[in-house]
C-alpha cells in the first residue's frame, strides 16, 4: 500500500467513527495502548453494553468502521469546488450516472464561512487557536487545533482563501506543534509520550495551569485534523510534502500503550502531580475515536 492510500484510509476511518459517535446515545468513557490488534478483549470492551441487541448493533457498526478502514480507497484527484462544478457541467455522463446534490442554502453557506473565519481570524502567530474568543485566560485547546486544520481546507475549497494560504497556515502550526517540548515537568512541557496537554499557553505552548491534564481524547481530536491535512495536501511539492511528513511524525510519536495502566483500556490522561488518571475510556462514545486511531497507529 502506498503512502497516499494509507493516508486516505485513515481519513475514512476518522469520518466513519465520527458518524458513529454522533449517532450514539449510550456509553461510558475509556483509553488504549500499542500494539492493540493482539488484544481481542479490546473490541468487546469498546462495545460492552447491558442490552444484547444494542451490543450486536454496536459490534456491527464497529466492524463496518474497521472494514472501511481496511478496504476503501479512492483514486480520484482532489479539485477545488469550482473546478469540480465545471467538470460536472462538461461531463458526458448521462443523468442516471450523476448524483444530484441538494442546493446549499444561504444560511448554511453563511454558517460555514463564519465558522471558517473564526478559526482563520483568531489564530495566533505561532499557529495556536484560542479556546474561546474573547477570552480572559490565554490558552489554546489542543482539540480546537484539530478542527482548525479541517477549517483551513474547507476555506480553500470554498475560495475564501487560496490553497497556498491554507497550506502555509497549516504548515506553520504543524511545525510549531512538532517543535514543542515533551516531558514529565510540571509546567515546562506541552505534553508527554506524544500526547498533548488539553490546554496550552497561547504564548509559550506549554501546559497552561496545574489543573490541566495530558488528554488522550483531545490529542486524538488534534490528530484527526492532522491526518486530514496529511491527506488533503497531496501535491508533489516541498511544502505539502513537509505537511505530510510532520503529520506522520506527530501521529507516530504518540505512545498509546503508555496510558494502558488497566489493559486493554486507555486512560483519559495523565498529570505530573499524580500520574495516570484512574478513569478509562470505554463504551460507545468518543472512546471510538481514541481506539481506532490507536489501532491504526504506525
Amino acid at each position: 500500500m502506498d503512502d497516499q492510500a494509507l493516508r486516505e484510509r485513515r481519513s475514512i476511518a476518522a469520518v466513519v467513527v465520527n458518524v458513529l459517535i454522533h449517532h450514539s446515545h449510550y456509553g461510558r468513557r475509556v483509553s488504549a495502548r500499542r500494539p492493540l490488534f493482539s488484544q481481542p478483549s479490546l473490541l468487546m470492551s469498546i462495545v460492552r453494553s447491558r442490552s444484547s441487541s444494542r451490543l450486536l448493533s454496536q459490534t456491527a457498526l464497529l466492524c463496518l468502521a474497521l472494514l472501511l478502514t481496511a478496504c476503501l480507497h479512492t483514486e480520484t484527484t482532489r479539485q477545488p469546488l469550482a473546478e469540480r462544478a465545471t467538470a460536472t457541467a462538461t461531463s458526458t455522463a448521462t443523468p442516471k450516472d450523476l448524483v444530484e446534490r441538494p442546493a446549499i442554502t444561504p444560511l448554511v453557506n453563511d454558517l460555514q464561512e463564519r465558522t471558517f473565519r473564526w478559526f482563520w481570524d483568531h489564530a495566533q502567530d505561532n499557529g495556536l487557536i484560542p479556546d474561546r474568543f474573547p477570552y480572559e485566560e490565554p490558552f489554546s485547546s489542543i482539540a480546537g487545533m484539530g478542527f482548525a486544520f479541517t477549517a483551513y481546507a474547507v476555506g480553500a475549497e470554498h475560495g475564501w482563501v487560496t490553497r497556498e494560504q491554507a497550506r502555509d497556515r497549516t504548515l506553520k502550526a504543524l511545525r510549531y506543534l512538532r517543535s514543542l517540548p515533551m516531558g514529565p515537568s510540571i509546567g515546562d512541557d506541552a505534553g508527554y509520550h506524544g500526547f498533548f496537554y488539553h490546554f496550552l499557553d497561547l504564548s509559550s505552548g506549554h501546559r497552561y495551569a496545574r489543573w490541566v491534564e495530558v488528554s488522550s481524547v483531545d490529542t486524538t481530536l488534534l490528530l484527526g485534523g492532522v491526518l486530514f491535512a496529511q491527506s488533503y495536501y497531496d501535491r508533489n511539492e516541498p511544502a505539502e510534502a513537509e505537511i505530510r511528513k510532520l503529520a506522520e511524525d506527530l501521529y507516530g510519536a504518540v505512545d498509546w500503550t503508555w496510558l494502558q495502566a488497566r489493559k486493554p483500556l486507555i486512560s483519559m490522561g495523565w498529570v505530573p502531580e499524580d500520574g495516570i488518571i484512574k478513569h478509562d475510556w470505554s463504551g460507545y462514545d468518543e472512546a471510538m475515536l481514541v481506539y481506532v486511531l490507536a489501532l491504526g497507529s504506525p
